[in-house]
C-alpha cells in the first residue's frame, strides 16, 4: 500500500514539476480564441490565412470563423492538408507533436505564426497555444515569445496580460 501511495504521489509531481498544468481545450472552444487573440498580432497582415496541420476537426472549427472580422483582423481562409503547406499562409496550426519539429522549421523559414491546442506544445517551439489551466479550470491563452520573435511575430503589448507566458 505505502509503495502505491509512493508511486502516485511520484508520478503526480513529475507531471507537475514538467510543467504539465494545462489540458487540452475542445477544438470548439479553441477556434474561436484563435480568431480573437489574431487581432493582438501586429505584424500581421489584415486578412489571415491560416493552414492546418492534421486536425481536420480543428479545421472544420475554424472555418466558421472565416469572413467574419473580429477587430482588425478576418480569417480569408482556411485549408487543411497531413503534409506542410505548398503556399506561405499567416498561420500555421499544429493538430499534433508528429510534424513538430519539421512545422517549427517552416515557421521560422517564412516567418509565420504558429498555433496549437496541445498546452505541452508551446514550450517546445510553438508560438501560441491554448490550453485549461488544471487549477483555476478556465482557457487560457500561452505564449511563446521566444517562438514568437523567430517566426517574427510582433504583439501588442495588452496580450502580456492575458496570456501565460510559456517559454523554452
Amino acid at each position: 500500500m505505502r509503495k502505491r501511495c509512493l508511486f502516485a504521489l511520484l508520478l503526480f509531481f513529475s507531471f507537475h514539476a514538467l510543467g504539465d498544468d494545462y489540458s487540452e481545450l475542445p477544438v470548439d472552444v479553441q477556434a474561436p480564441l484563435l480568431a480573437k487573440v489574431l487581432d493582438f498580432s501586429t505584424s500581421m497582415n489584415a486578412e489571415v490565412s491560416v493552414y492546418v496541420l492534421d486536425s481536420d476537426e480543428f479545421a472544420a472549427s475554424i472555418k466558421k470563423a472565416v469572413g467574419k472580422p473580429v477587430g482588425e483582423k478576418k480569417i480569408v481562409s482556411v485549408v487543411a492538408g497531413k503534409d506542410l503547406p505548398t503556399s506561405k499562409p499567416d498561420v500555421l496550426y499544429v493538430g499534433n507533436s508528429k510534424r513538430l519539429d519539421e512545422a517549427v522549421r517552416y515557421a521560422k523559414e517564412n516567418h509565420i505564426l504558429t498555433a496549437t491546442g496541445i498546452p505541452r506544445l508551446v514550450k517546445k517551439g510553438i508560438s501560441l497555444g491554448f490550453g485549461l489551466s488544471r487549477e483555476e479550470k478556465k482557457p487560457k491563452i500561452l505564449l511563446n515569445r521566444n517562438a514568437s520573435k523567430q517566426g517574427s511575430v510582433s504583439w501588442n503589448a495588452a496580450i502580456f496580460k492575458i496570456a501565460v507566458i510559456q517559454e523554452e
